[in-house]
């Protein structure tokens, strides 16, 4: 989907961030968004979620996630991440990719150490990848985009925390309202280790199957 960028991401976000800020060069953060913005803004914002055919995709864990005490959650996470990364390549074709990670003095250091080198191959042929860190101050409409994925994400795994029985409206936006196969997504709620197999589970629910139904588990490779 690279060369549709500008198409489907760029320049419909330019008309978002004008329309909420006033300026197609303005920045738009999800955590301030919803205080700022109209009726008209929300309801925009829903249509582009619903209408731009991307993919979004996330791997979350939480402090409940249970997981073997040897191992490190984040670099299960990863390694749940990079199956949903290669789910999505097997849905469009890819001569490359580029996987870019929000810039944070925190985190990159965690990046860094767990997620490590993704391989890729399609029809026996390697995918170059490149891996990035990019600040959020570069005002990259995709970086952006990603931000409200996320921001999404994160207050539906909070909402399942706490036993709500409705998604937040957000999360309902970016993932209930576009096509199932460009979702694909796992909450992960305990990792079993498989010590007698080469692959490790992640056990949770998600979204990303071609019947809509609710993704339950998947298997990773061991690190």
């Amino acid at each position: 989907m690279g060369w549709d960028y500008d198409r489907v991401i760029a320049e419909p976000w330019k008309r978002r961030r004008a329309a909420t800020t006033g300026s197609f060069d303005g920045r738009l953060h999800a955590a301030e968004f919803g205080s700022r913005a109209t009726r008209a803004n929300l309801a925009a914002m829903r249509r582009f979620f619903a209408n731009q055919p991307f993919f979004r995709l996330a791997a979350v864990a939480t402090r409940m996630t249970e997981y073997p005490s040897d191992q490190e959650l984040m670099a299960c996470v990863m390694q749940v991440l990079k199956v949903r990364i290669v789910e999505i390549l097997k849905r469009t074709p890819a001569r490359s990719v580029a996987l870019v990670f929000e810039a944070s003095d925190r985190a990159d250091p965690l990046v860094i150490q767990f997620f490590r080198a993704l391989e890729l191959e399609e029809a026996g042929q390697k995918i170059p990848i490149k891996h990035c860190l990019l600040a959020k101050s570069a005002g990259e409409p995709a970086l952006e985009v990603a931000d409200f994925v996320m921001h999404a994400v994160g207050r539906a795994a909070r909402h399942r925390l706490e036993g709500r029985q409705h998604e937040p409206p957000d999360f309902d936006a970016v993932f209930r309202r576009c096509h199932p196969l460009l979702t694909s997504l796992m909450f992960i709620d305990r990792v079993a280790a498989r010590p007698d197999q080469e692959m490790d589970e992640a056990i949770g629910v998600g979204l990303g199957l071609a019947d809509g139904l609710p993704l339950r588990a998947i298997s990773f490779p061991k690190e």
